[in-house]
Order: C-alpha cells, then sequence, then structure tokens
C-alpha cells in the first residue's frame, strides 16, 4: 500500500505471548476517517516482516489504565536495549520523523465505548514523546473507563472489538512498582491484517457457550451484573459452574479448569459482606468450596498434582464449619493426589481423616485398603534392595 493513498482496511490483530506461550489474539478496529495517518502507520507496521510490531515487548503496563508497546527499536526481541527500551519508535512516513496529532480533542474519544451488548470496546491511542505532534510507532490501549485527561494530548486511532480477556490477563502480569515494566516476557508474538472468518484463539480460557455461559471472562467487564445484585451474580456463577460441569461430563478437563476458575472470579468479586447479606455470603463461600473441590478434580484428572494438592488444601486450611462429606472428600481427593507422587503414607493419612468425617464412606474404606496394600508392597521392594547388599 503506497502510504500517501487513502487508507481503508478496517481491521489489524496481534497475537500475544507471555514467556514464549501464546495467550490469546486481540483484533483492533481502526477508526480510518478520524485518524487516516495514525491507521496507516500502524497497519504497515503490522503488516511489515522486518521492522513492525512483530516480535516486539509490550514494555509497560499500569493496571486499570493503559499497556503500552510499540518500540520497534529498541524493544525487538532480537535486539533489546533495556537502557533505551520506551524511547525508540519509527514511523513509515520517516523513520526519523514524527507525524502530527489526530482525533485528540473530543473528550468522548477518550471513555470506553460499550456496544449494544454492554460489551467494553477499550481504545487505541498513540503514545507520545510528550509534545504536540511527535507520534511514531508506540502506542497504548487504554484500560481505564474514562482517560479524559489526556484530551488534546493523544490521538485516539480505534479500539479492540476482540480478546478483552487476553487485555485482562496482561493487566495482571506482576511488573515492576517502579517502570511498569512486565517482569515475564510479554510481546507481540505476531500482527497482521485481520479478515472475516480468522480464528481468534484464547488460549488461556474456554470460550464455549455450552449450558448458558455468555459472560465475559472477567467480571469487571461484565455489564449485565449491577454491583449489589448478588442474587442475580450468584445465578451466574452457578451458570459458569454448570458450564465447567457440562466440558467436565465430555472429558475437556483443561476446558472445565479454564470455567471453573472464571466461575471463582466471578465469586471473588461479587461475594456480598456478612454485614451487608449473611445469607448470600455464606451461599458464596459454600460456592467457593464446591469450585476448589471442582477444581481439584479437574487437576487430578489432568494429572497436574500439584495444583490439585493446593485447592484440596485450600479447602482443608478453612474448614470450620463444613460439612463432615464435605472435608471428607477434600481428603480424599488430596490422597488421590498424593498417590501418583508415591507419597504413600500421607495419602493414608488423609483418608484415615477422611473417614473419620464420614466412617460409612466405603469408596474410602476400599481406598485405604489400596494404598495399604501399596505401602506393603514398596516395603517390600526396600528390602529387596536392602538385601542386595549383603549378599
Amino acid at each position: 500500500m503506497n502510504k500517501d493513498q487513502s487508507f481503508d482496511i478496517q481491521y489489524v490483530y496481534f497475537d500475544i505471548s507471555v514467556n514464549k506461550d501464546l495467550i490469546g489474539r486481540v483484533v483492533f478496529k481502526l477508526y480510518t476517517e478520524k485518524a487516516p495517518k495514525a491507521c496507516s502507520n500502524f497497519y504497515e507496521l503490522c503488516q511489515s516482516d522486518s521492522n513492525g510490531y512483530t516480535n516486539t515487548l509490550i514494555h509497560r503496563i499500569i493496571k486499570n489504565f493503559m499497556i503500552q508497546a510499540g518500540d520497534i527499536t529498541y524493544g525487538n526481541l532480537d535486539n533489546i536495549n533495556e537502557e533505551l527500551l520506551g524511547t525508540g519508535g519509527e514511523s513509515i512516513y520517516d523513520n526519523s520523523s514524527f507525524f502530527e496529532d489526530e482525533n485528540h480533542t473530543d473528550p468522548e474519544e477518550f471513555k470506553t465505548k460499550r456496544d449494544d451488548y454492554k460489551q467494553r470496546h477499550m481504545k487505541l491511542v498513540m503514545a507520545n514523546y510528550g509534545e504536540p505532534n511527535t507520534n511514531k510507532s508506540q502506542f497504548f490501549i487504554l484500560t481505564a473507563d474514562d482517560s479524559s485527561h489526556l484530551v488534546g494530548k493523544h490521538t485516539v486511532f480505534g479500539e479492540v472489538v476482540h480478546g478483552l480477556e487476553v487485555i485482562r490477563l496482561l493487566e495482571n502480569v506482576e511488573v515492576s512498582e517502579e517502570t511498569g515494566f512486565p517482569k515475564s516476557l510479554c510481546y507481540i508474538s505476531k500482527s497482521g491484517e485481520f479478515v472475516e472468518g480468522m480464528e481468534i484463539p484464547f488460549a488461556k480460557g474456554c470460550n464455549s457457550q455450552i449450558s448458558g455461559d455468555i459472560y465475559t471472562e472477567f467480571p469487571c467487564d461484565e455489564f449485565s451484573i449491577a454491583d449489589d445484585d448478588f442474587d442475580h451474580a450468584l445465578k451466574v456463577i452457578e451458570t459458569i459452574k454448570s458450564s465447567g460441569g457440562a466440558l467436565f461430563k465430555q472429558k475437556k478437563y483443561s476446558d472445565a479448569t479454564f470455567k471453573y476458575l472464571k466461575s471463582l472470579r466471578y465469586t471473588n468479586e461479587f461475594i456480598p459482606d456478612i454485614d451487608i447479606n449473611k445469607d448470600l455470603h455464606v451461599a458464596y463461600k459454600q460456592m467457593k468450596v464446591t469450585l476448589y473441590l471442582n477444581l481439584a478434580l479437574c487437576y487430578i484428572n489432568s494429572k497436574n498434582y500439584e495444583l490439585g494438592l493446593k485447592f484440596c488444601d485450600y479447602i482443608l486450611d478453612n474448614g470450620h464449619g463444613l460439612k463432615p462429606e464435605t472435608i471428607a472428600k477434600a481428603h480424599y481427593r488430596k490422597s488421590l493426589c498424593l498417590i501418583p507422587k508415591f507419597r504413600y503414607e500421607d495419602a493414608l493419612k488423609e483418608l484415615k481423616l477422611g473417614l473419620q468425617q464420614v466412617p460409612e464412606d466405603q469408596n474410602i474404606s476400599k481406598k485405604i485398603l489400596f494404598v495399604e496394600e501399596l505401602i506393603e508392597k514398596q516395603k517390600e521392594k526396600q528390602k529387596q534392595k536392602m538385601s542386595k547388599f549383603f549378599e
């Protein structure tokens, strides 16, 4: 495309990776009529194979404000300059020159846009060098609802239309308190033009709407729930949990795990204070315990026993007031995490603690016999090994 021609490409994408693992795709709609120069510049840098956004760092994250990237001079993965990172950049108009501001005086442009479905559309904004008309390649994604203090200072040239959940995951990456620089390697692993029909992968979640889960990945972006509507929020949480259950039945353990984690995020977000609504507070606490148990089972089936142990311990470390059946289930599932790690004595201890809670439970009794057998076999093997030293 000739940079002097009129520009009409509307959509581009970034694939975002953290520590070399793809987390998902973000799709932007460009405001080609309002900011043609910025859009043309951004598009060309998305398309460039050698000197564009692909394989460049996301170098600054300030949660609930913005995510900054685009230093193609000092932030390229093949040649990172940590000392100068965040000071470089190039434009398609002239590598050493800036281009002028556009679409920067309307306060409404600096506010989060919401569509008919109340979905949040974060704004895409040019970063500059602190002076008017100093745009190159650096940009930031506004994650704040209202950034009208930036009016007159920055060009707004697009919005996020897909991949909000990817942005939220980036926001939760640990960063330096002084600089906002991510402590994990966060970067744009691929960029280009987005056309209808292309996939929008999200590697750290499940977009399935099975069982009616139509809700955003992060509760802060779900506008269908009022802040104080705890009853409705609990119904949403139940729906998301049911989605996880349906996927678990299909043996899609990874997807089920993502759904239960999503449900847990909503639970933590909306749980009412005990002084506001004691009954609902208790209901939310019970939901958390159920989700912990479900997550433990998912991790057991995925052979991720360390995480399974963690969620069992969440329950057992805070077991006051729980039903005996619930405590027993946590002990039982903890034993299932310990057995594959050959920690048979520890597993037996958990099973016996579980049986104390529900003495009539046949599954626990059978598992105790099974583990006792494993312990005897383990002892026999050790005896045989020791006997060889005295032959």
